[in-house]
């Protein structure tokens, strides 16, 4: 769990205690793409990264800055080659009946 930290009385908080999640986030109501799928424009309201707080116990008022990182991994299948798809979690028992 993260944790942010009163910079004066050192009191704990959780994220969603300070963060709101629509402003962390944003709220995108529409994207416009152009044809090689890159962002032109959007419209709605963007990630809101800086918030300032006032401590429930020492009264100081201090400013959290999130840094919030999107990493991306390719999965690739190589259709050359056989593969199976699971359907079920759990093992079954197949019998043959000759």
């Amino acid at each position: 769990m993260k944790k942010i930290v009163c910079p004066v009385c050192k009191a704990e908080y959780t994220v969603q205690e300070i963060y709101l999640p629509e402003y962390l986030l944003g709220n995108i109501k529409e994207v416009e793409k152009d044809d090689e799928g890159k962002i032109v424009v959007f419209y709605g309201r963007d990630m809101d990264l800086k918030e300032s707080y006032k401590c429930d116990y020492c009264n100081s008022t201090f400013t959290v800055f999130a840094n919030i990182d999107f990493k991306t991994k390719s999965k690739t299948n190589d259709f050359n080659k056989s593969y199976t798809t699971p359907i079920h979690n759990k093992p079954r028992l197949i019998f043959n009946e000759d």
